[in-house]
């Protein structure tokens, strides 16, 4: 079995990803520390400086790069710094232990995010688009690609701009199915605003079978699903899912209230993000859960 070598393994989308690798790669995860996910070996690494570590990626086949902290968080001078850091350190280590092989990874993954884009409400933008936005979380976003860009000449690169992932664990799924049974799933905001999203069974299998395997994908893909849905329509399935017919809608100026309250930021929800999959889709990517529908009914029924 080929070696694949999969960089902040222990979050959510790692703990889904590394099991569906697993059934065609030996899979190595490399985390601060130890961890035990079926199918891997696990070694550790301090997430900024090559070290014992980077032996691995010698002969892989591919490298995944998910780390980063989340920001769902409050964007403090603190949090932004780790969120930063902890997304180019991380990165920069990669390159440079895929620059010490001599016999490199063909493939380099590497996580980055829609929130790149400028805000839009009636123009999708797909990877082709050239005008991003200036908020904080996309010039995180443009230092991480740009990390990412400088090392490994020789190895194919995939910019995953990661949207919403679904699922039942972690993210956003759970606080919103939480609050959408207590009658809270009106829309957020206006809900005119997009929402990228989709469900990590996607995810996992687009990397495995069509981010790894096609080597005429790299540079940025969007990893979202096709189906492009405001707020209000993404509202409207977790109560159709959840069986609530009434969901309390959330003002704007609610939302940033009780984003402070419970340490996260408005932004994240009010913030229209009109992204389309067009490599996805160019390239045939399968869809298990293609429609918001069909991803909200699996996990409300699971």
């Amino acid at each position: 079995m080929e070696k694949l070598i999969v960089a902040g393994a222990n979050g959510f989308i790692g703990r889904h990803l590394v099991p569906a690798l697993a059934k065609q790669y030996e899979v190595i995860t490399v985390t601060r520390r130890p961890e035990s996910i079926d199918g891997a070996r696990n070694v550790i690494w301090d997430g900024k400086t090559v070290g014992d570590w980077a032996k691995e990626l010698e002969g892989a086949f591919a490298v995944i790069n998910l780390s980063g902290k989340s920001v769902n968080c409050r964007h403090n001078e603190k949090n932004k710094a780790a969120i930063l850091n902890s997304r180019v350190f991380t990165t920069e280590a990669v390159g440079q232990a895929i620059g010490q092989c001599k016999n490199p990874p063909k493939v380099w993954l590497n996580s980055s995010g829609v929130s790149i884009y400028k805000e839009s409400f009636n123009e999708p933008q797909d990877e082709t688009a050239t005008e991003f936005d200036t908020d904080f979380l996309a010039d995180v976003t443009k230092k991480w690609e740009e990390a990412c860009l400088k090392y490994a000449p020789e190895t194919r690169k995939v910019l995953m701009r990661t949207s919403v992932i679904l699922g039942l664990e972690d993210g956003s799924y759970p606080l919103i199915a939480k609050l959408t049974k207590l009658y809270g799933g009106g829309k957020q905001g206006s809900g005119k605003q997009y929402f990228p999203w989709m469900h990590v069974t996607d995810f996992c299998t687009i990397v495995r079978d069509t981010l790894l395997q096609n080597d005429q994908i790299s540079g940025p893909v969007n990893m979202c699903a096709p189906e492009l849905v405001t707020n209000s329509e993404f509202m409207a399935a977790m109560r159709k899912g959840h069986n609530r017919s009434f969901g309390f809608p959330a003002p704007a100026f609610l939302l940033k209230i009780g984003s402070v309250i419970i340490g996260t930021e408005a932004s994240l929800v009010l913030k229209s993000s009109y992204v389309e999959p067009a490599v996805l889709k160019e390239n045939n990517a399968e869809f298990a859960f293609p429609s918001i529908d069909s991803a909200i009914n699996d996990l409300a029924n699971r």
